[in-house]
């Protein structure tokens, strides 16, 4: 089309309302070419600039602001026959063709990521309150959490008879994260300088253990970005490491800090605390040995993704016979191993198979001595991590033993005061004790240890094997005389250490 021919044709705004009508038809419905629908009526119109003559459509859907109808764009031809093939779905909401208020210039369009975007002055205006009213929200809830908490606050007296597990843990946070000036515990991903446990996991797990009991979250103007309300039900989720917490103690208690260690570092005898310092050092062993396998993976290029429940269970059969130390040596023996064999040809999933396996066959050769077990030193890049620094120096006192020994019953320390005898053996007078059930029966536990334990030279030894067979069963108007006969036997035992 010549520039000359051009002069002598329409424009759209020329044509009657009811020759726009048949154009708009022919142009999106005809089987004529767009040039030649707009030769027929003679208009001055490039082909590729069509669409942006076209009036507005009138879509079925209101403004949300002004509750009035929206507008889109007109189509193209291919965009308008493209709708028709979707016809079945809400083709405007999805194309991209603005559909827009032509009050307020509101736009209900979607981005890349098919979420809807605008930037007209209602649209600002409404994200703002939302986001102030989320804000509220949040706040509200997380406050109703520390009231919660609050409820079951405890007296720094209590400490005392939690278990050996909750004080370590609580200890590691007051001698590692405690803000003596504005009595908070500062957040674990502000720790410097030392690593907080030598896994994410058990550092969660000792939050989780005493969030709401011994420790709540501390009303800072952020928490509310760090808990979050689960949709459905009342409960909560929470970054354990980007919180700041605070001591649930009672709101009239004074807060001495060196009380407070001394209570977490001291323990009295009670049944099971063996058992649970047990469970602690294989939970921070087990944790060590897996920290050391991430780092070997990492060491030989293995995906750490492949680290599967088979080689997991196998960090607890080693611990069953083996320190940590020892532990390193099969497990840096198996990774470089496995290491050796890839480059054989085989598969990298074969390979990382293959640890399994490896670790199974170090821990027999060396089991049945047919290797020798070295034991190795900490590694210069996992330091001793804060949990492993509180429990083996502060509360079981053996140091790097912790890392050199086998966790077992027989090399835990006798770390705890024995509160039913030891505290006052040695001035123990029958005359100023009062007889009664609770007497009786903690003096009855003492003599059963004391039995279980051989600790005692023959003669009294079978003396208390006597007295325990003859108290296995009583009856309330029994207990001031039975407990006399204990406390005779008891008085015996001054100068002994039946720890």
């Amino acid at each position: 089309m010549t520039k000359e021919s051009l002069k002598n044709k329409r424009t759209i705004d020329d044509l009657s309302e009811d020759e726009l009508k048949q154009f708009i038809d022919e142009y999106y419905n005809s089987d004529l070419s767009v040039q030649k629908v707009i030769e027929k009526y003679k208009l001055n119109i490039l082909p590729s600039k069509i669409k942006s003559y076209l009036p507005e459509i009138k879509v079925d859907f209101l403004c949300p602001f002004c509750d009035i109808e929206m507008y889109e764009e007109a189509k193209s031809r291919t965009e308008y026959k493209d709708s028709q093939k979707y016809k079945n779905i809400n083709y405007f909401r999805t194309n991209k063709n603005s559909i827009f208020c032509k009050e307020c210039g509101h736009k209900d369009d979607k981005n890349e990521f098919n979420q809807f975007y605008c930037n007209c002055d209602n649209c600002i205006q409404h994200k703002k309150m939302s986001e102030e009213l989320k804000i509220k929200k949040a706040k509200k809830y997380t406050n109703e959490i520390i009231n919660s908490q609050k409820e079951s606050s405890i007296s720094i007296e209590e400490i005392k008879n939690n278990s050996i597990i909750e004080k370590t843990y609580l200890l590691t946070l007051l001698l590692y994260l405690y803000d003596d000036k504005k009595h908070i515990f500062k957040p674990i991903s502000t720790l410097d300088g030392i690593k907080f446990s030598p896994s994410i996991e058990l550092g969660f797990e000792m939050i989780n253990n005493l969030l709401g009991y011994m420790i709540r979250f501390k009303d800072t103007p952020n928490i509310h970005n760090h808990v979050y309300l689960k949709e459905g039900n009342s409960s909560f989720s929470y970054e354990q490491y980007n919180c700041t917490y605070s001591l649930n103690l009672c709101e009239d208690m004074d807060i001495n800090f060196t009380k407070l260690v001394t209570l977490c570092e001291t323990n009295d005898y009670c049944e099971g605390i063996e058992d649970d310092a047990l469970e602690l050092w294989l939970k921070i062993a087990k944790e060590e040995l897996k920290e050391y396998l991430f780092y070997l993976f990492e060491k030989y290029n293995f995906n750490k993704d492949y680290i599967g429940d088979a080689i997991l269970e196998k960090l607890e059969l080693i611990l069953e016979d083996f320190s940590v130390s020892e532990g390193y040596s099969i497990l840096y023996s198996s990774v470089s191993g496995s290491a050796s064999y890839k480059q054989t040809g085989i598969s990298h999933r074969q390979a990382i198979n293959s640890i399994n396996s490896y670790i199974a066959n170090n821990i027999a050769k060396r089991k049945s001595g047919e290797w020798k077990t070295k034991g190795y030193g900490r590694n210069y890049d996992l330091p001793q991590t804060a949990i492993s620094m509180v429990f083996f120096n502060n509360i079981l006192k053996i140091g790097e033993s912790g890392f050199t020994l086998i966790p077992k019953l027989e090399n835990i320390p006798k770390f705890y005061n024995n509160n039913v005898v030891n505290k006052g053996i040695d001035s123990f007078e029958i005359e100023d004790v009062e007889i009664n059930s609770m007497l009786y029966e903690n003096l009855y536990k003492v003599l059963d240890r004391i039995i279980t334990n051989d600790i005692l030279p023959p003669a009294l030894n079978d003396e208390a094997k006597i007295l325990f067979s003859s108290n296995i069963i009583m009856e309330d108007y029994e207990y001031s005389i039975k407990a006399n006969e204990l406390l005779k036997f008891i008085s015996k035992l001054k100068g002994f250490d039946i720890r």
